[in-house]
Protein backbone atom coordinates (compact mmCIF):
# COMPACT_ATOMS: atom_id res chain seq x y z
CA UNK A 1 0.00 0.00 0.00
CA UNK A 2 3.20 2.09 0.91
CA UNK A 3 4.34 2.26 -2.57
CA UNK A 4 1.17 2.34 -4.57
CA UNK A 5 0.94 5.68 -2.29
CA UNK A 6 4.47 6.98 -3.52
CA UNK A 7 3.74 6.31 -6.91
CA UNK A 8 1.04 8.21 -6.96
CA UNK A 9 2.55 11.46 -5.26
CA UNK A 10 5.57 11.14 -8.04
CA UNK A 11 2.74 10.71 -10.79
CA UNK A 12 1.13 13.63 -9.16
CA UNK A 13 4.73 15.63 -9.39
CA UNK A 14 4.65 14.96 -13.11
CA UNK A 15 1.54 16.26 -13.85
CA UNK A 16 2.02 19.32 -11.72
CA UNK A 17 5.20 19.48 -13.79
CA UNK A 18 3.62 19.41 -17.00
CA UNK A 19 0.81 21.68 -15.92
CA UNK A 20 3.40 24.43 -14.60
CA UNK A 21 5.43 24.16 -17.90
CA UNK A 22 2.08 25.23 -19.92
CA UNK A 23 0.48 27.57 -17.28
CA UNK A 24 3.32 29.47 -15.02
CA UNK A 25 5.70 31.72 -16.87
CA UNK A 26 7.88 32.21 -13.67
CA UNK A 27 8.27 28.46 -13.59
CA UNK A 28 9.43 28.32 -16.92
CA UNK A 29 11.57 31.26 -16.60
CA UNK A 30 13.41 29.52 -13.67
CA UNK A 31 13.55 26.48 -15.59
CA UNK A 32 15.23 28.31 -18.72
CA UNK A 33 17.27 26.44 -21.41
CA UNK A 34 17.92 23.51 -18.07
CA UNK A 35 17.93 19.98 -18.76
CA UNK A 36 16.69 18.08 -15.62
CA UNK A 37 17.21 14.23 -15.64
CA UNK A 38 16.41 12.63 -11.90
CA UNK A 39 14.70 9.90 -10.28
CA UNK A 40 13.23 9.50 -6.96
CA UNK A 41 12.97 6.45 -5.28
CA UNK A 42 13.21 3.95 -2.99
CA UNK A 43 16.43 1.86 -1.59
CA UNK A 44 14.45 -1.06 -3.35
CA UNK A 45 14.48 0.45 -6.21
CA UNK A 46 10.60 1.45 -6.58
CA UNK A 47 9.58 4.71 -7.67
CA UNK A 48 10.09 7.43 -10.84
CA UNK A 49 12.26 8.93 -13.58
CA UNK A 50 11.73 12.40 -14.64
CA UNK A 51 13.51 14.03 -17.83
CA UNK A 52 12.48 17.75 -17.49
CA UNK A 53 13.38 20.74 -19.81
CA UNK A 54 11.75 23.49 -21.03
CA UNK A 55 10.14 22.09 -24.03
CA UNK A 56 8.49 19.45 -21.73
CA UNK A 57 8.48 16.73 -19.05
CA UNK A 58 8.75 12.95 -19.34
CA UNK A 59 8.60 10.49 -16.73
CA UNK A 60 8.26 6.96 -15.94
CA UNK A 61 7.80 4.68 -13.40
CA UNK A 62 10.95 2.64 -12.07
CA UNK A 63 9.75 -1.14 -10.56
CA UNK A 64 13.05 -2.70 -9.32
CA UNK A 65 16.94 -1.47 -9.17
CA UNK A 66 17.27 -3.41 -13.02
CA UNK A 67 15.41 -0.10 -14.74
CA UNK A 68 17.01 2.72 -12.49
CA UNK A 69 18.76 5.27 -15.23
CA UNK A 70 22.94 5.19 -14.94
CA UNK A 71 22.49 8.92 -16.39
CA UNK A 72 21.06 11.56 -14.16
CA UNK A 73 21.62 14.69 -13.13
CA UNK A 74 20.61 13.45 -9.11
CA UNK A 75 18.92 11.45 -7.56
CA UNK A 76 16.93 11.08 -4.18
CA UNK A 77 16.77 7.89 -2.57
CA UNK A 78 13.97 7.67 0.32
CA UNK A 79 15.32 4.44 2.74
CA UNK A 80 11.43 3.06 2.24
CA UNK A 81 8.34 3.59 0.87
CA UNK A 82 6.58 4.89 4.15
CA UNK A 83 9.36 7.32 4.81
CA UNK A 84 9.02 8.52 1.37
CA UNK A 85 5.34 8.88 1.96
CA UNK A 86 5.82 11.03 4.86
CA UNK A 87 8.11 13.39 3.68
CA UNK A 88 6.57 14.06 0.23
CA UNK A 89 3.37 15.03 1.83
CA UNK A 90 4.75 16.83 5.33
CA UNK A 91 3.83 20.08 5.65
CA UNK A 92 7.11 20.57 7.55
CA UNK A 93 9.57 22.67 5.37
CA UNK A 94 12.33 21.41 6.82
CA UNK A 95 11.60 17.52 6.41
CA UNK A 96 13.82 17.27 3.38
CA UNK A 97 16.61 18.35 5.23
CA UNK A 98 15.57 16.08 8.67
CA UNK A 99 14.84 12.96 6.50
CA UNK A 100 18.86 13.96 4.89
CA UNK A 101 20.21 14.52 8.39
CA UNK A 102 18.21 11.20 9.81
CA UNK A 103 19.38 8.93 7.16
CA UNK A 104 16.32 8.46 5.97
CA UNK A 105 17.13 10.01 2.36
CA UNK A 106 20.40 10.06 0.28
CA UNK A 107 21.48 12.10 -2.52
CA UNK A 108 23.54 10.63 -5.98
CA UNK A 109 24.87 13.14 -7.93
CA UNK A 110 25.01 16.95 -8.05
CA UNK A 111 23.74 18.48 -4.83
CA UNK A 112 23.74 22.02 -6.38
CA UNK A 113 21.04 20.68 -9.27
CA UNK A 114 18.93 18.93 -6.02
CA UNK A 115 19.13 22.84 -4.01
CA UNK A 116 18.10 24.02 -7.54
CA UNK A 117 15.14 21.74 -8.27
CA UNK A 118 13.95 22.33 -4.46
CA UNK A 119 14.05 26.22 -5.70
CA UNK A 120 11.54 24.58 -8.96
CA UNK A 121 9.35 22.85 -6.47
CA UNK A 122 8.09 26.20 -4.85
CA UNK A 123 6.55 27.33 -7.61
CA UNK A 124 4.41 24.12 -7.65
CA UNK A 125 3.06 25.26 -4.60
CA UNK A 126 -1.13 26.28 -5.23
CA UNK A 127 -1.63 30.33 -4.64
CA UNK A 128 -4.14 30.63 -1.99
Amino acid sequence: MNTLKMHCILWGLSVLFKRALSTNTAFKDYLGNKQLDFQIHTQSGKGRFFSLHNSGIHSKSITNKKILQENFTFSIIFINAMVANSILTSKDKNAFLKGIQDKNISIQGDLNEVLWFQGLLKFLKRKR
